[in-house]
């Protein structure tokens, strides 16, 4: 009976890093498809921020507040999105209830 020697799968080939899009948010403990949201984010961030000023303090808007939070499609939605100073954002966070109650935050529930 003759023997019949089989060879071993090759491996695949490890794509090229110059193949692969450059991200400042890849290898940061991040999915790809969220490294992927959070450049598009910072790339609309200063553009939505543009002209706007805070309602709590009446300054320039620095920050973006998410009035539902940021988690998964959330962090592009912009409807939810509120330019607010730095002030004004640590205000909201620091107390949530008033921040309901005054229309800057929303109950990720609620539709």
């Amino acid at each position: 009976m003759a023997k019949v020697f089989f060879s071993p799968c090759p491996k695949p080939e490890k794509p090229d890093k110059m193949d692969l899009p450059k991200t400042k948010f890849k290898g940061k403990g991040l999915s790809a498809k969220r490294a992927e949201e959070m450049e598009l984010y910072h790339k609309l961030r200063p553009i939505f921020l543009k002209g706007k000023i805070c309602p709590i303090e009446k300054t320039p808007a620095t920050d973006i507040h998410h009035m539902r939070g940021r988690v998964g499609k959330l962090l592009l939605d912009m409807k939810y999105w509120l330019g607010v100073s730095r002030k004004g954002h640590k205000k909201i966070e620091e107390n949530p209830n008033w921040a309901k109650k005054m229309g800057y935050s929303q109950s990720r529930l609620s539709k």
